[in-house]
C-alpha cells in the first residue's frame, strides 16, 4: 500500500494524438505537507503524520491519511476516506486497489473483489490488484483462475519500481503450477 501511495501522487500516464500538441511534462511540486508526513510515517509516528496530514485536504493528503489509517488497523475510517476519494476520482485505479486491500482486510471480501476487477479494468497494468485478487481467488480455490490472473499479470512490460511485485506474483504462479502438477 506504501509503494501506491507513491505512486498515486504520479499522474496518469498516457499517449496524446499525433496530431494534437502535447504539453511539457509537469514537473511535480513537493508537498512539504506530504513529504513531512512521509517521514513520520517511516519513522513509526503515524499518530503524528496524520495529525500532520489533517492540514491538508488535497487528494493526497486524504489518500496518505487512508494508508495510515490502514497501517493502524483503523479500517472503517480507512473505508470510508478511500469511498470518498474513489467516488470524487472514478478514474483511479489506485483508489479502488487501496480501497479493495482495506475491504479484504475488514473480511469484506465481495466488495474487495468488485473493487479490484474495477481497477483492472480502469489500468491493466495496476500489478498489486493482480496480486490482490490472485491471493483472494487462491483463498477461496480458484487456484486455476489465479494463476490465469497471475500469468496475464507476468505478461505486460514491466514497469520501472514494480520488479519486487512482479517477482512476488512469479512465485505465486510458480507454486500454483506446482501443486497443479501433483
Amino acid at each position: 500500500a506504501e509503494e501506491s501511495a507513491r505512486a498515486g501522487r504520479a499522474g496518469p500516464v498516457g499517449a496524446g494524438s499525433p496530431a494534437a500538441p502535447t504539453a511539457p511534462p509537469r514537473v511535480p511540486q513537493a508537498d512539504p505537507v506530504l513529504d513531512q508526513a512521509a517521514r513520520l510515517s517511516d519513522r513509526g509516528e503515524e499518530e503524528k503524520a496524520l495529525a500532520v496530514l489533517a492540514a491538508s485536504s488535497s487528494p493526497q493528503a486524504r489518500h496518505r491519511t487512508a494508508l495510515i489509517l490502514q497501517r493502524l488497523g483503523r479500517l472503517p475510517e480507512a473505508i470510508a476516506l478511500l469511498e470518498v476519494l474513489a467516488r470524487e476520482e472514478p478514474g483511479s485505479a489506485v483508489y479502488l486497489k487501496d480501497l479493495a486491500i482495506c475491504e479484504q482486510l475488514a473480511g469484506r471480501t465481495k466488495d474487495a473483489v468488485r473493487d479490484l476487477e474495477r481497477a483492472l479494468r480502469l489500468d491493466p497494468g495496476q500489478l498489486a490488484a493482480y496480486q490482490s485478487l490472485g491471493t483472494i481467488l487462491q483463498a477461496r480455490g480458484n487456484r486455476a483462475e489465479a494463476l490465469r490472473l497471475y500469468r496475464r499479470a507476468l505478461g505486460l512490460p514491466p514497469a520501472a519500481g514494480g520488479e519486487r511485485l512482479r517477482a512476488q506474483i512469479r512465485d505465486s504462479a510458480r507454486a500454483l503450477e506446482r501443486e497443479a502438477r501433483r
